[in-house]
């Protein structure tokens, strides 16, 4: 499981400065007023008995849901037309056929998401789609590499193998952001955080075999991860199979950049 989080700090004119930040990413959701958004792709079937509580649930194929600020929604625009913006706008971000979800796909829940009871999210307006036939493939995780700071030169991720993703028996990545304005009663922009969160299950790690070069490629040996410049922090978690009450170790590779 691999998991970068990116925390920032808008200034007052966000648009001309994102810093870290990707900048195609976060013009959208800064021009639709996106207070939380979570894109997730996923492929195969998780072995919940054999492999425990998945660290990211998530339903196979494609799946998207977003809270829409009150601003946005009482605009000219609306909140059907915000909802179809934004949808259109990943699609062509993330490679997919997001532009594709119809009335009969989209549904419009608020306490499936504990919305009503979080501070500073009250009467928001959710949107919820999905497409269980979507299938992911390396024109949608290349996208989503383009979204680190150091995309896929440096750091951890320059481990990730795509070959070795699609080539497993589950694999799933997602892309969360959130808006954070609980605390914050001076007018000031909300401080905002990115997590993008891939996890991987090889074919022989499924079975109880292999080892750690299953999930990173087999090239893996060849590659030197050297730190990527902007991040404060980079962790490796391995959980031995005792510790995670199962036959196969769970791995967790982690990122934290601060911007």
């Amino acid at each position: 499981h691999w998991q970068f989080t990116t925390r920032w700090l808008p200034g007052e004119t966000p648009a001309r400065h994102f810093g870290i930040f990707p900048k195609a990413l976060g013009q959208v959701l800064e021009a639709l007023r996106v207070e939380e958004m979570r894109l997730t792709f996923s492929q195969g079937e998780w072995d919940t008995a054999s492999w425990g509580t998945p660290l990211e649930p998530g339903p196979a194929g494609l799946e998207l849901w977003a809270v829409l600020s009150d601003s946005e929604v009482d605009s000219a625009y609306g909140a059907e037309s915000t909802w179809r913006r934004l949808t259109r706008s990943l699609a062509g971000l993330s490679c997919s056929s997001l532009e594709s979800l119809d009335e009969q796909a989209v549904s419009q829940p608020l306490k499936t998401f504990g919305i009503t009871e979080r501070e500073g999210l009250t009467n928001r307006t959710v949107r919820y789609g999905q497409l269980n036939s979507e299938a992911s493939c390396t024109e949608n995780l290349t996208p989503w590499l383009k979204l680190l700071p150091c995309r896929s030169q440096a750091g951890l991720a320059r481990l990730i193998a795509p070959a070795a993703v699609f080539k497993g028996a589950f694999h799933s990545f997602s892309v969360h952001y959130r808006r954070d304005c609980s605390q914050d009663s001076s007018g000031r922009p909300c401080p905002v955080e990115l997590v993008l969160s891939l996890t991987s299950v090889a074919g022989s790690v499924a079975h109880g075999t292999g080892a750690l070069r299953a999930l990173v490629g087999e090239t893996a040996k060849d590659i030197t991860a050297t730190a990527c410049p902007v991040a404060t922090s980079s962790r490796v978690i391995i959980e031995t199979a005792a510790e995670a009450g199962g036959d196969a170790d769970a791995t967790t590779f982690g990122t934290s950049c601060d911007d």
